[in-house]
Parts: C-alpha cells; sequence; structure tokens
C-alpha cells in the first residue's frame, strides 16, 4: 500500500490545467509515466489517481510497456512534450532531440537539460503557448 499512501505533488491549479490541456487544447492523452516497482504497483497506482482526482490520464509504467526507461516510452507513445524531474531521464530523453523536455525545476536537477518549470500547471500553459 506503498504508493496509495503518498500524497501527491499536484495542486488544484495544476488538475485544473491538465483538464483545460485535454479539453480545449486537443491534447486527447496526457500520460504518467513511472517506473514504480514492488506488489500490485500498477493498481495501486491507479486507484492514487482516482482518490486524488487527476484528470484521466493514461498510466503507463514504464518497464512493463518497453522493458526501458522513460526516454524508450515517451518515444514509443510519440509524446509532444515531456516534463520530468530527474537528472538521469533529463538526460536520456534530451538526447533523443525529439520533443520540448521540461524540468520540474529542483536543486537536484538543476545542471540537467531542460526547461525549467515550477509546477504542472505552468507547464501545460508552455505547451499550450499561453
Amino acid at each position: 500500500t506503498f504508493w496509495i499512501t503518498l500524497p501527491p505533488l499536484v495542486t488544484t491549479a495544476d488538475r485544473l490545467a491538465l483538464t483545460t490541456i485535454r479539453q480545449e487544447h486537443d491534447y486527447e492523452m496526457v500520460y504518467l509515466t513511472d517506473r514504480r516497482i514492488g506488489l500490485d504497483y500498477i493498481t495501486q497506482t491507479v486507484n492514487w489517481l482516482v482518490k486524488y482526482n487527476l484528470p484521466n490520464p493514461y498510466a503507463v509504467l514504464t518497464k512493463g510497456l518497453t522493458g526501458q526507461g522513460k526516454a524508450e516510452t515517451v518515444k514509443f507513445i510519440g509524446a509532444e512534450a515531456v516534463l520530468e524531474d530527474s537528472p538521469s531521464n533529463l538526460k536520456e530523453i534530451a538526447a533523443l532531440d525529439m520533443w520540448d523536455v521540461y524540468k520540474m525545476d529542483r536543486t537536484y536537477n538543476k545542471d540537467a537539460p531542460g526547461i525549467p518549470v515550477r509546477s504542472v500547471e505552468e507547464f501545460c500553459y508552455k505547451v499550450m503557448g499561453l
């Protein structure tokens, strides 16, 4: 039950921006990619998304989909823009040079590639060009 007990890092404004990007700007699919592991992590992830009322993202648990990391997964799903915080994932994704790569502005990833944003909301509005 570890994953279901974690509080969300997204705010109400973040959830509203995710809803807006899907409904008003023709982005039909918003993917949550994760490398979670453990007992029943898929069910826990889906229950966590429902518990915190996240706006219908498609949950993709990366190891199960491609056997690879996030870079290969976002390539596989054809992402138009990527938001990430892990320095190693940011480097791998940016190296593919296929998308606009945004990074959550954190002290631990300041030297990693990516356009810094402070929130999911800011990411959504930058992707929508607002």
